[in-house]
């Protein structure tokens, strides 16, 4: 048969007709055997959203799909204009009104669904392969089983978190209680299989004359065959098909698919464990044995253009500040001076000299000011003009001078000005009329000044005041140097405090005073004519990325560790060496479970057959009959599975949902994937933050996933720390939209009362959310999903006004071109670096844009269904640690004797080791307070610390769970989320 096979689309009018037929490319068909052929086809496509079939020779039956095992006739379509016909998926018709995208079109699960299915037509089967643009069918495929065997794994994994190392990843259905359970369970078993109830039931059987216990047919065999030897009898078989042997065959049925379940959960967690312990030793050894690091040459670079790019910046920015400046004002006066005389006419006029102060516009008369004194000494007692009651000085300047003049308004000014002048009385004050001009001259009591000094840090609570490091030659602060206080005109210091500024060298030129204090030396800038940049850490960074560059071009960017990164290193190999002890430790537990898991298994499978041999069918219901009290084996295993059923948090309700979605095959690979990392949320916050989900957590899952349930609420607590999560599915906001997760932590804000001396947290508790979309992006882009992410928070509203975190999660890995980080995660996934792009034109600029603080509140991770790929899990456990660690809380007051520490939250970020396990060192500095924080578990160590410029906290998790933008040459070094100052160079400040 002559089947040919091509992706095609249609465009349909709204009577479902077809308009026009659109061709893609051709589909191959390979032909596996006689009547058996396979292709493969790709899930989502951008055009082309139908794979059809041409069938270019009769046949008897319409062709149909086997999908899911259900059977789906294909809808037959022709195109108008060659006449040809073409066999399509049908799926659900989408009119334009609803979906704009979709509209006017036949949408069938195909459309989104990975996996096989089968085309027959006739006796033909077409094996259909639909894969997706990066994931094959057999990636898929295990996709599809890992979310079974992950859920699964977190219903019997629910009481995980114990304080027992080697135990602390041990399901609760594996204890030893529960084992033994199982085991009185299958003892009870063999003991009823030996000697099991029964009940007689009477059946026919030929058997010997003499034996014979005659029924109706018996009295006709005698009368029809009196010779004969056998005759039909009366017998009583035993039979143990009874309800209670129904209900332990039942029973012994579920105890046999859960130990399947959970030896593949034991197999695949000891895999797991023992690959992570190989990983981890191998990592250990590498950097044992490693004394160079490797310095990514593209970030470098990067690094390089940002740090010109914000130097270009800087430096627009300043020449604008200069061209906003007032100039000097003397050398303002002597242009005006200049143009008075390339305007004088001379004359024989007599002129007369009067000298003004400038001490503020006269608002009720044009160009005029106000002047306390006139030709130096005080107008409303001037010897010569008697003025009484009062009256005040006023003079009137033609527009081209007071233009000028109305700048300059100081009392510490005056003017000179030579020419003619009308004297007039008014009701308040007296008017001076400048006529006829003839030169202008200016005096400052201020004295004029310029200055080359260093800028420093704001000072705390103030607007304009800031530190200086060094003026003109001298240093200032530190041990045993005064400090140098500098107060700056509000304009100016409202620039200064972008964080661009501090250290920079500036030659400065105004109006100032000098005040020497006890303690300090303070400068006041009155006004400032002129800034000029000298030096600025951005131009020094650029000049040494640029020698640096070179250095490393010739080392083959291979850096020999200094003496404190080696001693880093070497601590953070003995850290992963421990840890893949741990693991090792964790599949030697898994391994042994494995052979009592596996010895109960084939204990089950010989009873399962014991029962089928004996013909006992299955029963759920429970026989409330007394065999279940008087006969102690039958009395035995009720209350041995009662018991198993109660320790490994499981019911049969649950087990048989279960079962069922076990049978689940091709899906909507999007809501496969959400629920996949639903899954993965629950699993994080209980294995490694250690949270306790309450409140039926588990039907609540199940019923989740097998019923299409959505506002579905997961309540988790963790009394220790005092923080509690709500997570919830599919939660309908007030606008009706629907993110997939959102993550509500709940916490404490504490309070210290001065008076008592105790501390108190505000009521009621305060709320810190987190909002995820899950988006099975196939084939994706960083610009793509950078948009996606706009339309969540401008248009859904999903941020709460930049309240929320809102992150997208996808399966797209390195797609993030221009990375912000050197550590393993940078090429696919952005912790909320880069901050919204509006406007930008050059990719350097969308670049710089896009590295804006945006404090770590927008961003999207990368979360992979591949098992090539298992690490990707640590994406999403450093998104839920970035969320957690900002809303835990550290209480200290300050003793005569130090720093005292009163309480604290922390956890460990590699263990989730609580408050007892850690040892938390505050260490002061004069702008606060840091926390070194050691896990006495696993010896582990992160440190809080804080942004000098902005107070931001930020947490130095080691390289594995850092979240904060990091640089090419140094992991440890990291920029502020918030302000994007550069913490290592702030840290050096200290001192001032």
């Amino acid at each position: 048969m002559l089947i040919s096979a091509r992706y095609i689309d249609v465009e349909w009018n709204a009577t479902k007709q077809v308009k026009k037929v659109f061709y893609g490319s051709p589909i191959e068909i390979i032909k596996k055997s006689e009547n058996n052929f396979f292709i493969e086809t790709i899930t989502f496509p951008k055009r082309f959203f139908y794979f059809a079939f041409r069938i270019e020779e009769p046949i008897s039956n319409p062709p149909y799909f086997l999908f899911n095992e259900i059977k789906e006739d294909l809808l037959e379509i022709i195109d108008p204009k060659t006449g040809e016909n073409w066999w399509i998926a049908k799926g659900r018709w989408i009119s334009e009104s609803k979906k704009r995208n979709y509209g006017n079109k036949y949408v069938h699960e195909s459309f989104r669904t990975a996996g096989r299915l089968e085309l027959h037509i006739n006796d033909i089967t077409i094996e259909i392969s639909n894969r997706t643009n990066n994931f094959s069918v057999e990636e898929m495929e295990f996709f599809l089983t890992d979310f079974k065997n992950e859920l699964w794994s977190i219903i019997l994994n629910s009481e995980s978190v114990v304080n027992a190392e080697l135990q602390k990843s041990t399901p609760n259905i594996f204890n030893e209680d529960t084992i033994l359970y199982v085991e009185n369970c299958l003892n009870s078993v063999q003991k009823i299989l030996n000697d099991p109830k029964f009940f007689l039931v009477e059946n026919q059987q030929l058997v010997i004359k003499k034996k014979v216990k005659p029924v109706r047919r018996t009295f006709r065999e005698l009368t029809t065959k009196p010779n004969s030897k056998t005759f039909t009898s009366r017998i009583h078989d035993k039979s143990y098909n009874n309800s209670e042997n129904r209900y332990i065959h039942f029973c012994t049925e579920k105890l046999f698919f859960i130990f399947n379940k959970m030896l593949q959960v034991v197999e695949r967690s000891n895999i797991q464990f023992s690959n992570m312990a190989k990983i981890y030793f191998e990592e250990s050894d590498r950097l044992k044995n490693s004394d160079f690091k490797i310095i990514d040459k593209d970030l470098f670079i990067q690094e390089a253009y940002e740090i010109k790019q914000r130097s270009l910046n800087f430096y627009t920015e300043l020449e604008k500040l200069n061209n906003n400046l007032l100039p000097s004002f003397l050398d303002e006066i002597l242009k005006l001076n200049s143009k008075i005389l390339n305007r004088n006419e001379s004359g024989n006029e007599k002129l007369i000299t009067y000298r003004f102060t400038l001490d503020q516009i006269f608002e009720y008369l044009d160009h005029s000011i106000q002047s306390r004194f006139l030709n130096g000494k005080e107008f409303e007692t001037h010897p010569e003009y008697h003025i009484y009651n009062g009256k005040y000085l006023v003079v009137e300047f033609p527009d081209f001078i007071f233009n000028v003049l109305s700048k300059y308004i100081n009392s510490d000014r005056e003017i000179s000005i030579t020419g003619n002048f009308i004297w007039e009385e008014c009701e308040d004050f007296y008017k001076f009329t400048c006529c006829n001009i003839k030169k202008i001259k200016g005096f400052d009591r201020v004295t004029y000044i310029t200055h080359q000094l260093r800028l420093g840090k704001k000072l705390d609570n103030s607007n304009d005041l800031f530190f200086c490091n060094n003026l003109n030659g001298i240093e200032y602060g530190g041990k045993n140097k005064r400090t140098l206080k500098v107060k700056y005109p509000f304009e100016i210091a409202d620039n200064f405090n972008d964080s661009n500024y501090i250290n920079c060298i500036f030659e400065i030129s105004g109006l100032a005073n000098y005040i020497k204090y006890d303690n300090y030396d303070f400068l006041n800038w009155l006004e400032i004519n002129s800034i000029k940049l000298i030096d600025s850490p951005l131009l020094s960074d650029l000049n040494k990325k640029r020698k640096d560059f070179k250095k490393y071009e010739r080392a083959n960017w291979q850096v020999a560790y200094d003496i404190h990164e080696k001693k880093d290193i070497n601590h953070e190999a003995r850290l992963l060496k421990h840890r893949a002890i741990y693991f090792e430790n964790l599949s030697n537990k898994y391994s042994e479970l494995e052979g009592k898991i596996n010895s109960i298994i084939n204990k089950v499978r010989k009873y399962k057959l014991n029962f089928r041999s004996l013909n006992v069918s299955k029963s759920s219901h429970f026989p409330n009959s007394m065999v279940f009290i008087q006969n102690p084996n039958y009395s035995s295993f009720y209350n041995s599975f009662k018991k198993f059923l109660l320790n490994s948090n499981l019911n049969l309700n649950q087990v048989d949902q279960l079962i069922e979605i076990e049978k689940m095959g091709l899906v909507n690979i999007s809501k496969l994937y959400e629920r996949w990392v639903l899954i993965k949320i629950i699993k994080i916050l209980i294995n490694d933050f250690g949270f306790s989900f309450i409140s039926n957590w588990q039907d609540k899952l199940i019923k989740a996933i097998h019923d299409n349930k959505y506002n579905v609420e997961f309540k988790a607590e963790m009394p220790d720390r005092q923080i509690n999560v709500t997570l919830t599915y599919e939660k309908v906001f007030s606008n009706d939209r629907r993110p997939d997760f959102v993550i509500d932590f709940e916490y404490y804000k504490y309070h210290y009362n001065k008076n008592n001396k105790e501390w108190y947290f505000e009521i009621p508790p305060s709320i810190s959310r987190l909002v995820i979309d899950a988006k099975f992006f196939d084939d994706s882009s960083e610009d793509h999903i950078n948009s996606t992410l706009d339309e969540l928070v401008d248009i859904k509203g999903y941020d709460d006004n930049n309240i929320n975190r809102v992150y997208i999660i996808h399966p797209g890995k390195g797609i993030i071109k221009r990375k912000t980080s050197p550590l393993i995660w940078s090429s696919s996934c952005d912790y909320g670096h880069n901050a919204k792009v509006i406007n930008t034109q050059t990719i350097l600029e969308k670049f710089i844009a896009r590295t804006r603080s945006s404090n770590h509140k927008q961003g999207h991770i990368c979360f992979i269904p591949s098992k090539s790929i298992e690490g990707s899990i640590d994406n999403l456990k450093r998104l839920l640690l970035l969320h957690i660690q900002h809303v835990t809380t550290v209480l200290y007051s300050k003793k005569e004797n130090g720093i005292h520490l009163d309480w604290h939250n922390y956890f460990c970020t590699t263990c989730s080791a609580n408050r007892d396990e850690l040892i938390v060192t505050p260490k002061p500095t004069r702008k606060g307070i840091s926390f070194n924080i050691k896990c006495k578990s696993c010896y582990s160590e992160f440190v809080e610390n804080f942004c000098y410029n902005c107070k931001t906290r930020l947490f130095k998790n080691g390289t594995k769970w850092t979240y904060h933008r990091t640089y090419s040459e140094n992991t440890t070094h990291c920029r502020c989320p918030n302000c994007n100052a550069d913490l290592y160079q702030l840290t050096n400040m200290d001192k001032f």
